[in-house]
């Protein structure tokens, strides 16, 4: 469902089937202890782009009937999620009276996916209201939530809703299937890796760094990039948020200049990590990492909103702010997603 334009040979991603790569190198090792990379460095970014297949693989994590909002109106569906992406089915016609077995679906040729989709890293779920929907459904008021999968072309949104006595119960259990997929997928496409807050040896542009470690940014087409994030220490009234190709950030790819008046953003959602900064929309590895970046992010924009006339020591600065994320970093307690 998903291609990747650089392979890694160490680093193999959770799901083949869905990213499938071209080309061959070998990945960078995570900083440890501020030492260098270990192995040849990468010779391009990794990429990933969107490829759509006839069938997901796998045993769905929930597969059931329910409603989708279609055209206007609800609609019965067949809604089943795969650790991979999801996929929308129309309901069969059978006989009055008779009941349909959802497990025993897959074996009907008749019953073929209308919508078909892969899960991006930059996909949101989380619970809404409809107040346009003022109906019943089989004498129940429907519980609804929406899948928004955020693109640079325009954003796609899928309304779904569960009915009956145990509405609110079942839409839980969509909202937990959906997010486990979604946050499989995002750390299927990270390298192993730890964040680093030390600058590396012998390399001059990395001494102001507060934080660093891998992010994923959405770009356009359907595309995303695998990049290597740089969080310096605000200076003469800005920061720079240096986007590397890899780990030895000795190839920069865009350096985005932080000030006063940027926007900074998180996205709403169950165990979502995607956040914007400056126009810039990335994914994190977990949402944990997301609180370490935004926090960051945070305390530079108030800092330089607060001394934006004031002349310091950049190095004076990156220390105080490294020793506040190794704090910060411990008490979080991050998560890291190893596959």
């Amino acid at each position: 469902m998903w291609c990747s334009c650089a392979r890694h040979e160490e680093w193999d991603p959770v799901y083949p089937e869905v990213f499938e790569s071209e080309g061959a190198s070998s990945r960078p090792t995570a900083i440890g202890s501020a030492s260098l990379p270990v192995g040849p460095k990468e010779r391009g970014v990794s990429r990933f782009l969107a490829s759509q297949e006839e069938r997901l693989s796998g045993t769905p994590l929930l597969r059931q009937r329910l409603l989708h909002l279609a055209g206007g109106y609800f609609e019965e569906v067949i809604l089943a999620v795969h650790r991979c992406g999801f996929s929308i089915s129309r309901v069969p016609t059978v006989p009055s009276g008779t009941d349909i077995n959802v497990d025993e679906l897959d074996k009907d040729d008749e019953v073929k996916p209308v919508i078909l989709r892969s899960f991006s890293p930059f996909s949101t779920i989380d619970r809404t209201n409809l107040p346009s929907l003022k109906c019943t459904w089989r004498g129940s008021a429907p519980a609804p939530f929406k899948l928004t999968v955020v693109r640079a072309e325009g954003d796609r949104h899928y309304y779904f809703a569960t009915a009956g006595r145990d509405a609110e119960y079942e839409r839980e259990e969509w909202l937990c299937a959906f997010g486990e997929a979604i946050r499989e997928v995002t750390c299927s496409l990270f390298p192993p890796y730890q964040m680093d807050a030390r600058p590396l040896p012998g390399v001059q542009t990395t001494t102001t760094r507060i934080m660093a470690g891998y992010l994923l940014r959405c770009e356009a087409a359907d595309t995303l990039s695998l990049l290597y994030c740089e969080l310096h220490a605000y200076f003469h009234g800005e920061a720079l948020l240096i986007l590397y190709k890899d780990a030895w950030c000795d190839q920069k790819v865009c350096t985005v200049h932080l000030k006063g008046e940027m926007s900074v953003h998180s996205c709403k959602g169950v165990d979502c990590s995607m956040f914007a900064v400056d126009g810039h929309l990335f994914a994190a590895r977990t949402q944990d990492e997301r609180v370490l970046w935004l926090r960051a992010v945070g305390n530079i924009k108030v800092k330089i909103k607060g001394k934006s006339n004031v002349s310091v020591e950049r190095d004076q600065e990156s220390g105080q702010y490294r020793a506040g994320f190794t704090q910060s970093e411990t008490k979080s307690k991050v998560q890291v997603c190893i596959w």
